[in-house]
């Protein structure tokens, strides 16, 4: 995973990382078992920690995950998300989200 992600080799010293943006990446990024098994670990803190509602398991998994609310045209698509597919692909959502990825 961590190659396919471009890290660098821990035992050289690099002034800058590559970057690159590929397929495959984005592929790990959703099928990588360190991911499903993140994505049910953050599952299961949504379901115990969060109020009942989805409106505000979406908005706390936001809150978590990406350090903001959602907006409002946000939330209505990952209400549905989480109604339709449950809190572990939802979570799965929330770690591919350009927000969650890529530092700006």
């Amino acid at each position: 995973m961590l190659t396919t992600l471009d890290c660098a080799d821990p035992s050289m010293s690099v002034p800058e990382r590559d970057e690159s943006t590929t397929a495959l990446q984005a592929l790990t990024q959703w099928n990588h078992r360190f991911v499903e098994a993140m994505s049910r670990r953050f599952a299961e803190r949504i379901e115990t920690e969060a109020p009942e509602s989805l409106e505000e398991k979406v908005t706390f998994a936001c809150r978590l995950a990406l350090g903001r609310e959602p907006m409002p045209e946000e939330r209505d698509i990952l209400t549905e998300q989480l109604r339709e597919h449950g809190e572990p692909n939802f979570a799965r959502l929330l770690f591919n989200l350009n927000a969650f990825v890529y530092v700006d």
